[in-house]
């Protein structure tokens, strides 16, 4: 199969695509960067002017329908469809933890193999909500991401489940896994599916498939109707008798939902491991609780979150790493207790546990602080990413904006969009920032402008300021609402007086690459930036001149800065993993990077009362740290489905709100 890859960019423009990363029958998948958000993602290819190109460009477009529809952690989320003429492509999220069958060279513990299945019967479930069976379940089709989650994905086949039959003429499946009457052309339903789980499980749980590779069509049809497969002999029984029921040649004889499944696996799981297998075997999982906790699933489907978090190290490499949530593998009691408090990504850790593992300035000890995120709302409107985000307590409301060029408000009492969204006239709104009495609101947009808003009615206020010559990634404005920062991709930094609406001064200029982030001082007397270059600058605002020497430390972009209440400190996060502390009047990095975010770190803050330090990005993870030590207080796991870019903490320090690439704001309340 021959496909160009400027052709996939000219019916893609505003994706760069990288390399081949996987293909199938009739498809290749590539990367793609976006050019101007700088996200990863994977392009799947088919040209249909060399097969069939009725049915299968039919089949594509179907995959589309079913997969856009679709919003769960454990399943594969699309993003875009496009099509030009013989070209058909899918924009997907990227998973760079490769498939299943390639973790299979390796030999993977039996609790490992069961977290994954039950996560993805839990996603399987979702999709059997919407009446829709998979119909290709193997572990080609099953990717994860960089910190280890399980997702299903290639809906190429799926089929509604009406009930009728298909014809053998019409066999779409994978033979080693396709259940019994997927051969004979029976209905296929959620049992159906099943087995293909239970078959991905047993060859997951052994190593090899329920029958043979080597053997033909027609004995692999034969052993399918007829023969069971051999007995998992190294499996624990009880987990061995759940795959078993799952791979019953009569549809009837397995579970009846892919729920079923997962909950006599859970329960079998437990009686074979024991409390604590699933934080045993430090797989990241998103499911009901009920499957965690061996009961029914509560009356509202909530998804819950309940991984272990990741490991969280402050110091050098020789320090040995230590566990942030030991008391879930002593009993899912605690689980319990903190999922009944609401939709909680707890931490659950002892706060002072590696305090010593870096040098810091402060030997003081971590302040008594919220150790559990309890969801109190979340936001729905937006149809693409959230960049921006302002807590607006004097109004009692939120402010978002982002991807879809809307700004949107929010009431926090209710949960509910006060108004209808604001639609912009510029491309994507990057940042979003107001004064602290909330008068002066200004975005940065995608189309090289700044654009000042009118709190009270949400409408622009006036034109936009010009002058970057490309896309504005953040803005800031100061306290008082008198200065007005922006950082754009055109390596300046530029002042603006929100009163006159004029630039202040020249562009501030030393940035060599795109600045990512603004952000002013309390007293508005300094501006900080940070860069693609790596690097983080000090700026003074009255004489526009740099400050000492570049902060140099990180080893990737540098994608957020932000100062602590008091100013004396800034933090930084980048896309080398790191959040880092730094000394303001000293000009220095104070003790070693604060390492556990698994990806790219994409936005911090400072508590109002400066007792927190928060950051997030792309692995959905909100990291809590002592601002004065950089020790670890806590990694909450959150229920958001992709990067977190943006955050903000109300006036008094008991809530945050956090936007997401995956079109939400939430709202947390930690106590």
């Amino acid at each position: 199969m021959l496909i160009d890859r400027t052709e996939i960019e000219r019916v893609l423009p505003g994706y760069e695509i990288g390399g081949q990363i996987g293909r199938g029958g009739f498809g290749l998948v590539f990367t793609a960067r976006h050019r101007r958000l700088d996200t990863i993602r994977a392009v799947k290819v088919i040209a249909t002017a060399e097969v069939d190109e009725l049915e299968l460009s039919r089949r594509f477009l179907a995959e589309a329908q079913v997969m856009t529809a679709l919003d769960h952690p454990h399943l594969v989320r699309v993003f875009e469809y496009a099509e030009d003429g013989p070209l058909h492509l899918l924009v997907m999220e990227y998973l760079a933890g490769g498939t299943l069958t390639q973790r299979l060279r390796t030999t993977v513990h039996p609790r490992e193999a069961c977290a994954w299945a039950l996560a993805l019967a839990d996603g399987l479930q979702a999709v059997h909500d919407r009446g829709v069976a998979h119909r290709d379940i193997k572990p080609d089709n099953v990717l994860f991401t960089a910190a280890g989650a399980p997702k299903l994905a290639d809906f190429g086949i799926a089929k509604v489940m009406e009930g009728t039959a298909m014809p053998t003429s019409g066999l779409l499946g994978t033979p080693l896994y396709m259940a019994p009457e997927q051969f004979l052309g029976a209905p296929v339903g959620p049992r159906t599916d099943v087995y293909s789980l239970g078959a991905t499980l047993y060859r997951t749980l052994s190593g090899r498939a329920p029958f043979g590779p080597d053997l033909s069509l027609a004995a692999i049809v034969r052993h399918q109707l007829e023969m069971p497969p051999a007995p998992l002999e190294d499996t624990p029984p009880t987990i061995a008798g759940v795959v078993f029921r799952a791979l019953a040649k009569d549809p009837a004889e397995r579970p009846a939902s892919a729920h079923s499944f997962a909950a006599e696996l859970a329960r079998a799981a437990r009686e074979d491991f024991g409390a604590g297998w699933i934080a045993a075997s430090e797989v990241p999982l998103r499911v009901a609780p009920g499957l965690l906790l061996d009961e029914p699933a509560p009356p509202e489907p909530v998804t819950e979150l309940v991984r272990e978090p990741p490991t969280v190290v402050v110091g050098g490499p020789t320090r040995p790493r230590r566990r942030l949530w030991p008391l879930v593998a002593a009993g899912v009691a605690l689980v319990a207790l903190v999922l009944t408090a609401g939709y909680a990504g707890a931490l659950i850790a002892d706060p002072g546990e590696g305090r010593s593992a870096a040098p810091t300035a402060s030997a003081s000890p971590t302040p008594a602080v919220a150790t559990i995120a309890t969801l109190v709302h979340t936001f729905t409107g937006h149809t693409d990413s959230v960049y921006g985000l302002v807590y607006d307590a004097a109004h009692h409301r939120l402010i978002s904006a982002g991807n879809d060029r809307s700004v949107r408000y929010w009431d926090i009492a209710t949960g509910k969009a006060t108004g209808p969204a604001r639609p912009g006239q510029h491309e994507s709104v990057l940042g979003l920032a107001a004064s602290s009495d909330g008068r002066v609101l200004a975005s940065g947009n995608g189309d090289n402008t700044v654009q000042l808003w009118d709190p009270a009615t949400g409408r622009p206020s006036g034109p936009p300021l010009t002058g970057h010559t490309d896309q504005v990634n953040s803005v800031a404005v100061s306290a008082d609402g008198r200065r007005v920062a922006s950082g754009g991709g055109d390596h300046t930094v530029r002042l603006w007086d929100p009163a006159t609406r004029r630039p202040i001064g020249k562009p501030l200029i030393g940035h060599t690459k795109p600045v990512v982030w603004v952000t002013f001082s309390p007293d508005g007397r300094l501006l900080a930036s940070a860069g693609a270059d790596r690097t983080v600058r000090l700026w003074d605002v009255a004489t526009g001149t740099q400050l000492g020497t570049p902060l140099l430390g990180h080893t990737d972009e540098v994608l957020t800065v932000a100062f602590s209440p008091d100013g004396k400190r800034l933090a930084s996060g980048g896309r080398d993993t790191t959040v880092r502390l730094w000394d303001v009047g000293a000009h220095r990095q104070i003790g070693a990077a604060i390492t556990g975010h698994t990806t790219k770190v994409t936005t911090v803050a400072f508590s109002p009362d400066g007792s927190l330090l928060a950051s997030a990005g792309g692995d959905v993870a909100l990291g809590l740290w002592d601002p004065r030590t950089g020790a670890p207080i806590s990694l909450v796991a959150t229920d958001h489905h992709d990067t977190i870019f943006t955050m903000a903490f109300s006036p008094d320090g008991k809530r945050l709100a956090t936007g997401s690439a995956d079109d939400t704001v939430k709202l947390w309340e930690l106590s």
